[in-house]
């Protein structure tokens, strides 16, 4: 299995700024800030931009992302049912 890469890895090596990778993407930088650092999870047209930006498939990126958040937040809700995940 290879390793999953991060928006980090991928800004850096283009060897670019949050503010140049969010313009590139077409999202505001503190949002952009908030997928990098596993704050938030983009939606799937927004995760399709991303993946397009960087030229990698979106699970390359996100599905470890998706899957963490999906789980944290079933055990908030008491961990019964399935969770709504926007990817």
């Amino acid at each position: 299995m290879e390793k999953k890469l991060t928006l980090k890895e991928l800004r850096k090596k283009r060897k670019e700024t949050q503010e140049a990778a969010a313009k590139g993407v077409g999202i505001n930088r503190a949002i952009y800030s908030h997928y990098e650092n596993g704050i938030r999870v983009p939606n799937v047209i927004v995760a399709k931009r991303i993946a397009e930006y960087f030229k990698v498939r979106v699970e390359d990126i996100f599905l470890q992302q998706v899957i963490q958040y999906a789980t944290t937040k079933s055990q908030h809700k008491g961990g019964g049912g399935a969770s709504s995940v926007s990817l």
